[in-house]
């Protein structure tokens, strides 16, 4: 192994191995080792740190940026494809930094964070997380435990490979290898037509075409819930899919998809079309960014009757 460039190394009277180098304050630090090896490496290091000007004197690690804070100011200013994230993602997100990150990592400064460490959190999680299950049902609390596991290490690895790019550390201590994904836990049936049929006729009449649209047009929750008048053409049979309704923070607010994928045109199956017809007429008001028939004012959706 070649000799590092900036540092020396020697044997001392105790069988250990002793690193120094001359920093760019002026000043020599020194670490001891159990081998040479090891000492070499670390002054390998510490060259590329001063090398790359990310080197922080021993002294300053008390003021070197906190995890807590890094983490902070990224969530404010994460994005994607050069968008902000979605409001329900940050909300996701900084519940998975107050729950299971920042207890273990908040106050430790990013240089000092190491796989040992990440791979303790990641091993001892299932304990951490028994305290936060709310469902009761052990098929169900394992497939959520492992979940939410894997959605806090992807959070974690994502971050840290933020403050890798910004040059806070050297490399990424978040290494585990297959540790972000998860196996399904059950395979997903979809109900018969005779099943859908039952569901169906078991709702409320105005909720009706909202379960036949979901089956048949392949909307999410959240887009049924938000469709209005204007966005149904009974002429051409399609349904223009533009936005979406999600809960953030205990409030509902109204969203345009992740993608431009998302905003799209959805046929609208010719069975279904007397059911539609139907329900705009019976429980929708006149207006195309009408919801509902409502005699005193703005109504709260489009499945809410009269």
């Amino acid at each position: 192994m070649p000799q590092p460039k900036i540092g020396t190394i020697h044997k001392m009277p105790s069988g250990k191995w002793l690193a120094r180098y001359s920093a760019p304050n002026g000043k020599r630090y020194g670490k001891s080792f159990l081998t040479k090896g090891d000492g070499t490496k670390w002054l390998q290091i510490v060259y590329a740190d001063i090398s790359s000007g990310r080197w922080v004197s021993p002294g300053a690690s008390a003021t070197a940026m906190r995890f807590e804070d890094y983490s902070s100011a990224w969530l404010r200013s994460r994005k994607v494809k050069g968008q902000p994230i979605a409001e329900r993602t940050r909300e996701g997100y900084q519940d998975l930094l107050d729950r299971v990150i920042l207890p273990e990592f908040g106050r430790r400064p990013l240089h000092e964070i190491d796989r040992v460490q990440v791979e303790r959190w990641y091993d001892g999680f299932e304990k951490r997380l028994a305290a936060l299950a709310e469902v009761s049902d052990r098929k169900r609390k394992r497939a959520n435990a492992d979940t939410y596991r894997a959605r806090a290490y992807s959070l974690l690895r994502t971050i840290m490979k933020s403050a890798h790019e910004d040059g806070h550390i050297i490399e990424n201590p978040v290494r585990i290898r297959g540790a972000g994904s998860v196996d399904r836990q059950h395979e997903v049936i979809p109900a018969t037509l005779e099943e859908l049929v039952t569901l169906t006729n078991a709702m409320p009449e105005r909720y009706r075409l909202l379960v036949q649209l979901a089956a048949f047009c392949a909307l999410r929750f959240g887009e049924l819930a938000e469709l209005r008048r204007g966005d149904v053409d009974t002429k051409e049979g399609i349904i223009r899919v533009a936005r979406g309704v999600v809960l953030v923070g205990g409030k509902f607010v109204v969203k345009t998809p992740k993608t431009k994928a998302g905003i799209r045109r959805v046929a609208i199956p010719p069975h279904l079309m007397p059911m539609v017809r139907d329900h705009l007429l019976r429980f929708t008001a006149p207006g195309r960014r009408c919801w509902r028939r409502a005699p005193g004012g703005p109504c709260p959706a489009m499945w809410t009757g009269p």
